[in-house]
């Protein structure tokens, strides 16, 4: 009830005036916040080509990291082509799966 009597109190002048600096606030905030989302952009060109080669190196490391060279066989004979590796995959899962004691 106070704010109603209290603004119904102030000019027509007044009031233009506050939605004037309201206006001029709202204009001030939509330049700041467009200097700020500019100068992020400008920061990610900067850095971001540093960013995408560091993890593009280590991906590459990563993944050059997780290349298996070869595979011991069960008579522990070192095995390295891609059709030795696999039959020493298959037999182990096919030895896990057929045992009846699974945690060797």
């Amino acid at each position: 009830m106070k704010l109603w009597t209290a603004s119904s109190s102030i000019g027509q002048g007044l009031w233009q005036n506050i939605s004037d600096i309201e206006g001029q606030l709202d204009f001030l905030l939509e330049i700041e916040e467009r200097y700020w989302r500019q100068r992020s952009r400008a920061e990610w060109l900067w850095v971001g080509d540093k960013n995408t080669s560091f993890f593009h190196k280590k991906a590459l490391a990563r993944r050059v990291g997780i290349i298996m060279w070869g595979l011991f066989d069960v008579d522990g004979n070192w095995k390295k082509s891609n059709m030795d590796m696999e039959a020493v995959v298959i037999q182990y899962f096919s030895n896990l799966f057929d045992s009846s004691n699974p945690t060797q």
